[in-house]
C-alpha cells in the first residue's frame, strides 16, 4: 500500500518535473530546464513508458538544441529501445515514427548520412500492421530530403520535399520545408530560384512563432545566405546579423548556429573588402564548429578552405569564397521537423 502510494506520488513529482523543463526551457533558462526533465526521467523510471519516453524526447530535443548530438542520438536510442519492447499501439508507433526522425536528425548532424538515411527509410516503410501517420511521413520524407541534399542527391532530395509539402499539414512544417527547398536551391546553385521559399518559410515562421523565435533565426541565415550569392551584401548583412543575435540570445556564443552566421558574415565582410575583418569572424567559426563537429567534419574543412582562401587572396576580384559551404545553413541550414 505504501509502496503503491510512493509510485503514484512519483509519477505526480515526474509529470511536475517535466512540465516545469518545458516552461524554463521556454523562458531561456537552459541548465535549469535540463535538470528537472533529467529529474523527471528518474522518477518516470518504471511507470508508465509512454510518459517516460515523452521525458527523454523533451531531454534529446534539448541536447539537440544545443549542438550535443551524440548525446542527443544515446537519448534517443534508449527511447526507441523502450518503445521497441512496448506493446504495439497506434500512439507508441507515433511516437516511435517520431523518435526515428530525430534520431536520424541527430545522425546526420554528426555526418552520418548513410545512417541516417537508413534510420529515416525505417521510418517510412514502418510496421505492416500500424500505417503511419500522414504527418509523420510528411515529417520523415522531409528529413530524408535534407539527407539526400546533404550528399548531393539533389533530384532524390527534390521528390522528397514535393511529397512532404504534398501531405504536410502544420504550418511549422510547411515552412520548414520551404527553408529546405531554398535550401535546395542554394546548393544547386540556382540563387534566383531560392528567394521566394526562403521568404515563404521566413513569413510563416514570423507568423506562428514570433520574430525572435529560433525558427526565424535560421530562415533569416539561410536567406542571407541566399543573397550573398546574389550579390545583395546589404540585406544579405541584415538578415544573417539578425539571426546572429537571436542565437547568441537564446544559447550563447559558442553554439553551432552561431558560428553558421559568423560563417556567412566572414563571406559578406571580405566581399566588401575587409580580408582582416573577414578572417577574424572566419576564425571564430571555425573554433566553434571545430569544437561542436570535431576537427574532421566536412563542414570544418570547408571553412579551413575559405579560410585558406583569404589569407592567399586577400582581393575578393581574385577568388571568392562560398557563401555557405556547410550546404545552405545551419546545419547545413536545412530544417527537418526538428532541429
Amino acid at each position: 500500500m505504501i509502496a503503491d502510494r510512493r509510485g503514484v506520488w512519483n509519477l505526480v513529482r515526474a509529470r511536475q518535473r517535466h512540465q516545469r523543463a518545458l516552461r524554463l526551457w521556454r523562458a531561456g533558462h537552459l541548465r535549469r530546464g535540463q535538470q528537472h526533465v533529467v529529474r523527471a526521467i528518474a522518477l518516470f523510471d518504471g511507470a508508465a513508458v509512454v510518459e517516460l519516453v515523452g521525458a527523454l524526447l523533451t531531454l534529446a530535443d534539448f541536447q539537440f538544441q544545443l549542438a550535443r548530438y551524440a548525446e542527443a542520438e544515446a537519448t534517443l536510442c534508449r527511447a526507441i529501445r523502450l518503445l521497441d519492447a512496448a506493446p504495439r499501439d497506434r500512439r507508441c508507433h507515433a511516437m516511435l515514427v517520431d523518435a526515428w526522425i530525430r534520431l536520424a536528425n541527430s545522425q546526420r548532424r554528426q555526418g552520418k548520412l548513410d545512417v541516417a538515411e537508413a534510420t529515416l527509410c525505417g521510418a517510412i516503410a514502418g510496421h505492416a500492421e500500424l500505417a503511419t501517420p500522414v504527418g509523420l511521413l510528411s515529417a520523415a520524407n522531409n528529413a530524408l530530403g535534407v539527407v539526400y541534399k546533404d550528399a548531393g542527391r539533389y533530384a532524390e532530395a527534390a521528390g522528397r520535399y514535393a511529397a512532404a509539402l504534398a501531405t504536410s499539414t502544420h504550418t511549422d512544417l510547411t515552412a520548414s520545408i520551404y527553408h529546405n527547398l531554398a535550401g535546395l536551391a542554394h546548393a544547386e546553385g540556382r540563387f534566383t530560384d531560392a528567394v521566394t521559399p526562403a521568404r515563404t518559410a521566413l513569413a510563416l515562421h514570423r507568423r506562428e512563432r514570433g520574430p525572435t523565435a529560433t525558427e526565424v533565426a535560421a530562415d533569416a541565415a539561410v536567406l542571407g545566405a541566399v543573397l550573398l550569392d546574389l550579390g545583395h551584401l546589404d540585406e544579405a548583412e541584415a538578415q544573417l546579423s539578425q539571426a546572429y543575435r537571436i542565437w547568441v540570445r537564446r544559447f550563447g556564443p559558442d553554439h553551432y548556429e552561431v558560428a553558421v552566421c559568423l560563417h556567412g558574415l566572414g563571406v559578406a565582410l571580405y566581399r566588401r573588402g575587409d580580408p582582416e575583418a573577414a578572417r577574424r569572424s572566419l576564425d571564430e567559426a571555425l573554433q566553434i564548429k571545430t569544437n561542436v563537429l570535431g576537427p574532421d567534419h566536412p563542414e570544418v574543412t570547408a571553412l579551413q578552405h575559405n579560410l585558406a582562401v583569404v589569407h592567399a587572396n586577400p582581393r575578393p576580384s581574385i577568388v571568392d569564397l562560398s557563401a555557405c559551404p556547410d550546404s545552405s545553413g545551419p546545419g547545413s541550414t536545412s530544417r527537418s521537423t526538428w532541429c
